[in-house]
């Protein structure tokens, strides 16, 4: 499943997207790109975790990845997020996200929530 459109918001507290796959498959990778554009107040995430359930119910975490928060004011590109696992069969998957929490220290902007904006988010 892709999705190739991006999605922007002011995230104060963790995103969560949950992925209905319509049947088990099974998966071991997840990928999703995250913007980086300190003047425009968009910040990458700090924290990325993918679990999967059979029925929508219930959620096993399967993997978690911490991302350092980025203090470079001027920074601006595209980073790719590859989670990879042990293959699982599964239906659902949620997807979250723990976006930046302020912008930093030097920003003309500093202490305030930043944008997240992600796309291509891929389940292999």
């Amino acid at each position: 499943i892709e999705v190739c459109d991006w999605s922007s918001d002011v995230c104060s507290s963790d995103l969560s997207l949950l992925i209905d796959l319509q049947q088990p498959t099974e998966i071991s990778r997840l990928s999703l790109n995250a913007m980086t554009y300190m003047d425009a107040w968009i910040m990458a995430p700090t924290a990325v975790m993918v679990s999967v359930s059979d029925n929508n119910k219930k959620f096993v975490p399967i993997v978690s990845k911490q991302y350092p928060v980025d203090t470079d004011t001027r920074k601006r590109c595209i980073s790719t997020y590859d989670l990879n696992f042990n293959a699982v069969t599964t239906r659902y998957v949620k997807l979250s996200v723990q976006p930046s929490p302020t912008l930093p220290v030097g920003h003309s902007a500093e202490g305030k929530i930043p944008f997240l904006f992600m796309d291509e988010i891929a389940i292999f």
